[in-house]
């Protein structure tokens, strides 16, 4: 499976997690796309950004990749040419109303770790957030649509285990 991930939504802690206590029954990847594109990367470095996901999810693994439109758009490209069903895709976006508590989650997150990455992100977010937000709940995959800011009660896993049990068509 593949899931679209918004900024912030847990994608790398989640993962980080599960490699010290795997509590969950599904395999997770963080597919970092800046491990994908710098500056000696081709322009269409995301299309073998988005190969090696499918081939990821063809194994079994649940794969985290990034929502750029141009991945999105990639990942259509696909789901046409029959290299992966539309049921096994979805995207993960919080509610359109958290704006303003996720650009303090996201400020929170760069004061503490201060990485380009999340620099990146927040400055992303503050930008484009309803636009983004209004975008991916358009998109025709599974919605998985976020309900509160991360936290101590949030668990990533449990709302994309909660998904999949709720869902009419299998994914599978």
């Amino acid at each position: 499976m593949i899931l679209i991930g918004y900024p912030g939504i847990g994608k790398s802690t989640l993962v980080e997690k599960l490699k010290i206590n795997n509590t969950s029954k599904y395999k997770y990847i963080d597919l970092e796309s800046s491990n994908f594109h710098n500056g000696s990367s081709p322009e269409d470095w995301y299309k073998n950004y988005i190969k090696v996901a499918i081939d990821l999810s063809n194994q079994g693994y649940f794969v985290f990749v990034s929502c750029h439109k141009f991945i999105r758009d990639e990942l259509h490209k696909h789901v046409s040419d029959g290299d992966i069903n539309h049921n096994e895709i979805a995207v993960i976006y919080p509610k359109l109303s958290l704006k303003d508590r996720w650009i303090d989650m996201l400020e929170i997150r760069l004061a503490e770790h201060p990485e380009d990455k999340n620099k990146n992100a927040l400055s992303n977010v503050m930008e484009n957030y309803d636009s983004q937000i209004e975008d991916l709940m358009k998109e025709n995959f599974h919605h998985i649509e976020i309900v509160q800011t991360p936290g101590s009660n949030y668990d990533l896993n449990m709302i994309i285990e909660q998904h999949i049990k709720t869902c009419v068509v299998s994914f599978f």
